[in-house]
């Protein structure tokens, strides 16, 4: 695909979130130095939360090397909320929005990415989607009340006090979640690193953002981003290093998060990098909350949280 006379039609967005500290920008801006996309783009820095110049200043001092704008937004709404705004600042044909704990892993991450945000009937892109749903259905009851029947160490006390620790919990998300998320496979592209483009954004409703609970809502609640789009006709996404698109049935075939060892992850962030770092019985917990039946490594028993 010819990538020419592109420029200034892409902005990739990046926020950098004073709060968390310089060293999650300083691992982003290494892998964009060794990663640059594969197709010409502008970087767009967004500093949120950042009341002293001082501060600021040292964050500028990485970027000396980088053709770059900048926007500054308070420390509100968690990331999403800066996303739009910075759409209402910038105009750009295509927007590719990356957190604060993004590493870029490829070096044509982008034109990856873009060349299946081009196609009309495709309305967002991600470098990771998940089945996972904050609400626990009766499904995954089931699964928790075997893990637990089936324990190695069946001693009386252990059983009921597991089995009334699961009720309680399961009982509160019930209450708690059951109205905002729908029921597991819940399939959402994680807003870590996601595409789209400004059509498309503009048509997204985004709510009053004001606690975490309110983003897992729109990443991935009944009103989601994905289900958003979804409801517009287009087609949502899952981009691997493979290049290539993996659609809402197969998407865990991708192996880009909570599955395998994710050897086919675009874009790492926090929660990629927590998953590598854990043993093979806590890869198979986190592997089944995302994908259920299709989990690799594979849950035998699941080990209670």
């Amino acid at each position: 695909m010819n990538f020419k006379n592109l420029f200034k039609e892409i902005a990739v967005v990046h926020l950098v979130r004073a709060q968390n500290g310089i060293e999650p920008f300083k691992h982003f801006l290494c892998s964009y130095q060794k990663n640059p996309g594969g197709i010409e783009h502008d970087l767009l820095i967004l500093f949120k939360g950042f009341k002293s110049e001082v501060k600021l200043q040292e964050y500028r001092l990485l970027l000396v090397s980088f053709k770059y704008k900048e926007l500054r937004v308070p420390d509100e709404g968690f990331d999403i909320t800066a996303y739009f705004i910075a759409t209402r600042t910038f105009e750009y044909k295509y927007y590719c929005f990356l957190n604060s704990f993004s590493v870029l892993l490829d070096a044509e991450w982008l034109s990856k990415m873009y060349q299946h945000i081009l196609t009309d009937k495709v309305g967002l892109v991600g470098a990771t989607g998940s089945y996972q749903s904050l609400y626990l259905d009766s499904n995954r009851k089931e699964i928790f009340q075997n893990a637990i029947l089936k324990s190695k160490y069946p001693a009386l006390r252990k059983y009921w006090i597991g089995r009334i620790d699961w009720y309680l919990r399961y009982f509160i998300q019930e209450w708690r979640f059951k109205p905002y998320f729908g029921s597991f496979p819940n399939f959402h592209i994680r807003t870590n690193a996601f595409m789209l483009s400004y059509d498309v954004m503009k048509k997204i409703v985004c709510p009053k953002i004001h606690n975490k609970i309110d983003a897992y809502k729109f990443e991935s609640g009944k009103k989601s981003i994905t289900r958003q789009v979804e409801k517009l006709g287009k087609t949502v996404l899952v981009i691997g290093k493979d290049g290539r698109a993996y659609q809402k049935d197969d998407c865990w075939k991708s192996n880009t998060f909570w599955r395998s060892n994710q050897e086919n992850l675009l874009v790492s962030d926090n929660q990629t990098r927590m998953y590598l770092g854990c043993d093979l019985k806590s890869k198979a917990y986190y592997s089944h909350n995302a994908w259920g039946s299709f989990a690799f490594p594979h849950a035998k028993t699941l080990p209670l949280k």
